[in-house]
């Protein structure tokens, strides 16, 4: 009955080495991970304001005047490309050439802050903050 009982006791141990063994390498793992994470990912505060696009497997800033975080993109029939951002609002046109900023005095409304746009065309419908505003190419 004795030699029973150690044989039980010797495979319960076993069970539980196995298992503090298989414990430690998901603890080994998730440690080499957050290694891993910490030491490749930075936030770089310099970088809010910054549209990146992909491009041969490769991410790449696309430099451009903006004061806030860019939100949403839309590029229209004829490629212009259309950006509004958080925080600090605004709208931006790129035509191939340069960026053009647009703020509440070429919309006349009492703020920058668009919370959406669409395209019709050429043509900008954008919701500032309680106003609809209609851009048509000029204003």
């Amino acid at each position: 009955m004795d030699s029973l009982d150690l044989d039980a006791l010797r495979q319960q141990g076993e069970q539980y080495r196995r298992l503090a063994r298989r414990r430690l390498v998901r603890l080994v793992f998730v440690f080499a991970l957050l290694l891993l994470i910490y030491f490749t990912v930075r936030i770089d505060p310099s970088g809010y304001g910054t549209l990146y696009r992909f491009e041969n497997s490769t991410w790449h800033v696309v430099p451009g005047p903006f004061a806030g975080v860019p939100y949403e993109v839309k590029i229209s029939s004829a490629n212009t490309v259309w950006v509004y951002t958080t925080i600090f609002g605004g709208l931006y046109r790129y035509d191939g050439k340069a960026w053009t900023a647009y703020d509440r005095r070429d919309f006349n409304t009492k703020s920058d802050n668009i919370s959406s746009f669409t395209l019709q065309g050429e043509d900008v419908w954008a919701i500032a903050d309680t106003s609809v505003v209609h851009w048509d190419g000029s204003h």
